[in-house]
């Protein structure tokens, strides 16, 4: 009888969650020249932006003569993005996302002055359809935009829509991540309150404005740094509800086949226990202890994979490990 052998090799846990409390915020004071314009370009098909803020006091139609307060915009004229908060001619108050050149759409304002709030903003094309989805209090509004023309090449402006001139803000913004990827409302609620440490996947973008002088660090290492030299802002000790404690996956505990096993099935089952938070699982087989070549690998949503036939040969010693996913990466 034709056997082979499987070997256990057990991952290190190298992820780890920054715990973050208070810190600063930036507070945008209304006026026509209190803006942030980043030079972190929305070109891009796929964008999404997300920020805490809390508004201070609602736009007026003086003396700027508009009544829209942007909070992240880019809006060249092409394929504008962005969104903000409105007054209404009934002197209600709405927030309002664009969805394509010159067009806005109304989401109903249900939040209160002074009241910090988690809002993200979701951008993508699809048969040259312009989409928005935005997501605040976990809610999720979609629009559909105008048909696609051209990517915007305009730079993205924190507390301002200064193309409507200037439509800035009378308010405090947090946390401000780019991510060029569709975000999920899962994921946008479960990361609302991390503070990332390290780069991660498709964050394009990332100001904490924790900083006091004048130069507020892109923490995504994309490097999009700048000097806060035109505009009136001020850092304020931040409220806002950014204080998760530190954590990672655990790294899962490999089961069966167990260590040192000997085999007689090509289409072994390979079974590791249930990591707490974990989204998905990443297993692979080698036949190479430094895994130089992957015989099999698949991300799975159990705590099981059943190798396919042909990806094993009898007489040869396998390895395997598995990882533990999150939207914030894996267990190692």
């Amino acid at each position: 009888m034709k056997k082979f052998f499987f070997v256990i090799l057990f991952l290190v846990s190298t992820k780890i969650l920054f715990s973050y409390n208070g810190g600063n915020a930036i507070v945008f004071n209304g006026s026509g020249s209190c803006y942030v314009t980043t030079n972190c370009s929305a070109s891009s098909d796929t964008l999404t932006t997300e920020c805490w803020v809390k508004i201070l006091q609602f736009p007026n139609p003086n003396p700027y003569n508009t009544s829209f307060a942007g909070i992240i915009c880019a809006d060249n004229g092409n394929y504008g993005k962005g969104f903000g908060i409105r007054t209404t001619t009934n002197g209600g108050h709405n927030w309002e996302v664009q969805v394509g050149t010159g067009s806005w759409q109304p989401c109903p304002f249900t939040n209160s002055l002074n009241e910090w709030i988690y809002v993200s903003c979701c951008y993508y094309k699809s048969n040259n359809i312009f989409y928005v989805k935005f997501i605040v209090n976990n809610v999720e509004y979609n629009y559909t935009g105008a048909n696609y023309t051209a990517s915007n090449t305009g730079n993205i402006q924190i507390g301002s829509d200064i193309s409507c001139g200037p439509c800035t803000i009378n308010g405090t913004i947090d946390e401000v991540k780019i991510w060029k990827k569709i975000r999920t409302v899962s994921e946008i609620s479960n990361g609302k309150n991390i503070s990332y440490i390290c780069p991660q996947q498709k964050l394009i973008a990332y100001w904490k404005f924790n900083e006091d002088g004048s130069l507020c660090y892109d923490s995504s290492g994309s490097g999009y740094n700048y000097l806060a030299t035109k505009f009136n802002t001020n850092s304020v000790a931040s409220t806002a509800e950014v204080n998760y404690s530190c954590s990672s996956l655990s790294n899962p505990i490999l089961l069966s086949p167990s260590n040192n096993s000997i085999n007689n099935s090509l289409t072994p089952t390979l079974f590791w226990n249930t990591v707490s938070n974990a989204l998905s699982y990443t297993v692979q087989v080698s036949s190479l202890i430094g895994f130089g070549i992957i015989n099999d690998s698949a991300t799975v949503t159990t705590n099981q994979h059943q190798i396919p036939n042909g990806k094993l040969n009898c007489a040869l010693t396998y390895y395997w490990r598995v990882r533990a996913n999150d939207e914030f990466g894996g267990s190692g």
